[in-house]
């Protein structure tokens, strides 16, 4: 008996012995390091300087390369002739979504599935795919390293929010939930205000509608035409002998004109010469020399005979209330879509878009002055009575006195606004498109329409 009890718990023994050194349940080493972030080291949003997406359009079989990147402080678009970029915020958005990604749900380890994912390197010389090519982001820190990048595929099927990922020279391909907008427009990412003028503060418009015969260098259908806003608001005749019979200013197309002006957007740049550069950054005269000239002519400006510039498509001059006036010459049509229009690439590596680069853009030619025509007369002083009391006296000299510095202040403000401004548009031809171009570019025969007839009398 006792030896029966022994042979029991011998028994019970080996069994606990055996369970504790079973073979245990091997983890697939696919999923190892499923639920893990992408880049544990990359956790501050702030480190990343540089931002590149690089995307594939299968219809042309083109890349598209987009970079922007902080240098001393500022922002600007290498991918675009350092074209100054409005980035900060877009790219901290895009670092903060890519420091919360995850290897959330592991897909494939099979270079094969990387077409069905749509997670091909867009860059891949090797894959003689077109389609399935994702789109790859990169971030940087300030010494040029890579923080993160990845590239980012098809969404996935029945989960809203997911997206197919793969780490470039990596096989693995993940389902990750990310929140990110990735774009290589131009317009996304710079300040669309380039003008700095509402519609309100345009004051005056003057109108030079011409062209050049590029055959004969001789200037077409010549025309001028002035218009002011007077105290209601209305924009009239500078001289009012320039009405025609039976006609008015169409004010619906004037305000047209100067709200497109106002919203209006560019759709891409090209860089000046240097020493026209240098020029027009002192002030907005244009200087003659052979490669200015060249320079020029590409873009459909002409030197007359006696040295004004002149554009292809005529000019207009707007002016504004604090005294700053632009003079936008309307060069030539540059006709392309995506990166042939915003940097100049070939018509053959340009990738469709819906962006409004799309068909024709003109190129514009833009300067800005001071003019202290335009900005209000000196305040006239309140005349001070003799028989009044000192302190009313007072009152009334340091009120005068207020206006006259607020006055001058206000000049000082418009002439570094013109300033400024000159600055800005002197690296650059700008384009704009076709939509924007037909509102901003008046002819003289566009300000009229047919006055309104006269109702019958009905007085018997």
């Amino acid at each position: 008996m006792v030896r029966t009890g022994i042979l029991i718990v011998l028994a019970v023994v080996l069994a606990g012995v055996t369970w504790i050194t079973r073979p245990k349940t091997p983890v697939l080493a696919q999923f190892s390091d499923q639920g893990q972030a992408f880049y544990p080291a990359f956790t501050d949003p702030l480190a990343a300087t540089a931002l590149e997406v690089i995307d594939f359009d299968p219809d042309t079989a083109s890349t598209q390369i987009f970079k922007v990147e902080q240098r001393n402080g500022v922002w600007s678009i290498p991918s675009h002739y350092d074209y100054p970029a409005d980035a900060e915020d877009q790219l901290a958005r895009t670092a903060a979504s890519l420091v919360d990604l995850h290897k959330d749900i592991f897909q494939s380890d099979r270079v094969q599935d990387h077409e069905s994912f749509g997670v091909i390197d867009p860059l891949d010389a090797s894959s003689a795919s077109l389609d399935g090519r994702g789109a790859k982001i990169t971030l940087f820190d300030s010494a040029g390293g890579v923080l993160a990048s990845f590239i980012i595929g098809h969404p996935v099927e029945g989960k809203d929010g997911f997206r197919y990922v793969r780490v470039p020279d990596s096989k693995r391909t993940y389902a990750s939930r990310i929140d990110i907008r990735l774009t290589t427009r131009f317009a996304d990412w710079i300040d669309t205000d380039v003008f700095e003028v509402g519609s309100m503060d345009m004051t005056a418009i003057d109108i030079r509608d011409y062209s050049i015969n590029e055959s004969t260098g001789q200037i077409d259908n010549a025309g001028a035409i002035s218009l002011r806003r007077d105290e209601n608001d209305a924009w009239v005749l500078a001289d009012p002998s320039q009405m025609p019979a039976n006609m008015m200013i169409d004010q619906v197309r004037i305000n047209q004109m100067s709200s497109a002006l106002a919203r209006m957007t560019i759709t891409g740049v090209r860089p000046k010469p240097a020493g026209l550069t240098a020029s027009l950054e002192q002030s907005s005269e244009v200087p003659m020399d052979p490669m200015t000239g060249l320079s020029l002519q590409s873009m459909g400006y002409f030197f007359s005979p006696d040295g004004s510039l002149l554009s292809n498509e005529g000019e207009i001059t707007v002016g504004t209330s604090n005294g700053v006036r632009y003079l936008i010459r309307f060069g030539e049509i540059a006709t392309g879509e995506g990166d042939a229009i915003t940097r100049g690439l070939e018509q053959g590596t340009a990738a469709p878009t819906d962006d409004p680069s799309a068909g024709e853009n003109r190129y514009l030619f833009v300067t800005a002055s001071f003019d202290d025509a335009l900005v209000p007369d000196r305040p006239e002083e309140i005349p001070i009575p003799e028989d009044m009391k000192p302190e009313i006296k007072d009152a009334i000299r340091a009120r005068n006195a207020e206006a006259l510095e607020q006055w001058k202040a206000d000049i000082r403000a418009g002439r570094e606004t013109a300033e400024r401004l000159n600055r800005r548009f002197a690296p650059w031809y700008y384009m704009i498109s076709s939509k924007d171009d037909q509102a901003l570019r008046l002819g003289q025969n566009d300000v009229f329409v047919p006055a309104e007839a006269t109702a019958p009398s009905t007085d018997g």
